[in-house]
């Protein structure tokens, strides 16, 4: 194996790349979080926030300077553009299990890059980091990513009753998790 060929590839995919957070970026990540629109979507109750305290999350979830969780912005690879963050924290290190966040801008959705970044964001934490397990969690009227998540290999592990109240109604949130076991073994699939 070639090690530098592995090592300029583990953070790419087809079409994104996760880089390092820039400081350019916070306000544009910002701005897609606070947009309630997408924020009913990450979020329990849409309760916008002020751009210091969004931009210090962001911060926070990108420092990457420990080894309980990583994140990383998603860039287009052809043209550059920012598209999303992705992250993953509170990685324990006795069962290697972390959760996994994602968040891509409305403008990019259904595009394949939520795809794309799920799957360089899985090869990195199991063959880089040696992770055993990824979970997340997704409402249950967010369908889109449910697919995504189910299409590179998450499976459904508990279903939360009424999580989250929205337009006076109850919802669901759904656990997924997926284990270093059947990510390679998904891989090995043509």
């Amino acid at each position: 194996m070639d090690f530098q060929e592995y090592a300029s590839e583990i953070l790419r995919g087809e079409k994104i790349r996760l880089r390092p957070l820039q400081e350019g970026d916070l306000p544009r990540l910002a701005a897609w979080w606070n947009d309630p629109a997408w924020m009913v979507l990450q979020q329990a109750a849409i309760f916008p926030t002020p751009e210091a305290s969004t931009i210090e999350m962001f911060r926070n979830w990108s420092g990457n300077d420990n080894p309980r969780g990583f994140g990383f912005s998603i860039e287009d690879i052809e043209s550059g553009k920012l598209l999303g963050h992705v992250a993953v924290w509170g990685v324990d290190p006795v069962v290697r299990a972390g959760t996994l966040g994602i968040i891509i801008g409305g403008e990019f959705v259904e595009q394949g890059f939520g795809t794309d970044t799920m799957r360089v964001v899985l090869r990195y934490a199991f063959e880089e980091l040696g992770l055993n397990k990824i979970e997340l969690n997704v409402w249950e009227f967010n369908t889109r990513a449910l697919r995504t998540y189910e299409r590179v290999g998450f499976v459904v592990e508990e279903t939360r009753r009424a999580a989250a109240f929205h337009a006076g109604k109850f919802l669901s949130q759904i656990h997924m998790g997926i284990l270093r076991s059947e990510y390679l073994e998904a891989r090995q699939k043509p």
